[in-house]
């Protein structure tokens, strides 16, 4: 795992990410460094989005980069510290 808790690129294997704040709202995303591929974007309550379903902060940014899919023929995994 790289630095800051953040897995691999699940598409180029690089550990070069960065993580991203919109300059104008509590907007969070994890971006791949070398490939370009991005996690979904994150807001936190303050950001006051209403019409955005996402999820709330940077932790969840964090968390949605770092969750992968289950090989073929095994169920998903349940997220880190919740249940699924």
């Amino acid at each position: 795992m790289s630095s800051g808790g953040l897995k691999p690129c699940p598409f180029c294997g690089s550990e070069l990410q960065r993580i991203l704040k919109h300059s104008v709202a509590d907007l969070f995303y994890v971006e791949c460094s070398v490939c370009g591929a991005r996690g979904p974007t994150c807001y936190t309550e303050e950001a006051g989005f209403e019409w955005y379903s996402g999820t709330h902060d940077l932790n969840a940014a964090i968390d949605v980069w770092n969750r992968r899919a289950a090989p073929a023929g095994e169920p998903p995994a349940p997220p880190e510290g919740g249940e699924g």
